[in-house]
């Protein structure tokens, strides 16, 4: 499963929840048996169309993504940039064309050029270092943002906590709103 998928499970913290077990009962094959979903749902006191349903909708889950070494992201923005083509190019000469699936929006959309392997994003200059990725080394790239900010940076910064994410924009709602929409509009984009 995609490690920031399951950081998105919301329901951090319990140890037995129906969509980690999922999770994890997919990964030797890339997506769970007929038994385990029965099984779950038997567990979970829900019908067996409710496991199935969830398996289907998840990318990392889809029967059809069993056995899938890497996946190309086809979400919007890394659709819209044009980059895919080329990265399932690469994908299908390192791996094979039977080893490469999709996924749906890997949460890479800063970057584009998004792929996963493993268990692990990568987007930008990512790409370049297949090879080595490939071989289980890590990858050299490091994440390209290119954001602009009234005050802190809040985007690629390490996160905090809730309060301190937040205060500019608490900070700006007790603000005249014309002069924050001024202040928005005159932010100078980095180039």
């Amino acid at each position: 499963m995609s490690n920031n998928l399951s950081e998105l499970l919301g329901r951090k913290g319990v140890d037995e929840n129906l969509f980690d077990k999922l999770g994890r009962s997919a990964q030797p094959q890339g997506t769970p048996d007929e038994e385990t979903l029965a099984q779950l749902a038997n567990e979970f006191l829900i019908g067996k169309a409710n496991t199935y349903g969830t398996a289907t909708f998840y990318d990392f889950l889809k029967p059809e993504n069993k056995g899938k070494k890497a996946y190309v992201c086809n979400g919007t923005a890394c659709l819209c940039a044009g980059t895919q083509e080329e990265v399932a190019k690469r994908l299908i000469d390192v791996y094979g064309e039977a080893a490469v699936g999709h996924m749906t929006c890997l949460g890479r959309c800063h970057e584009n050029n998004a792929f996963h392997i493993d268990g692990t994003n990568y987007s930008g200059k990512a790409i370049e270092d297949l090879v080595n990725i490939s071989k289980g080394d890590s990858c050299s790239g490091s994440d390209e943002y290119n954001t602009g900010a009234y005050g802190a940076k809040v985007l690629p910064e390490p996160f905090t906590d809730l309060d301190t994410h937040y205060r500019p924009f608490l900070d700006a709602l007790n603000r005249d709103s014309v002069q924050v929409l001024e202040e928005i509009k005159n932010i100078q984009r980095p180039r």
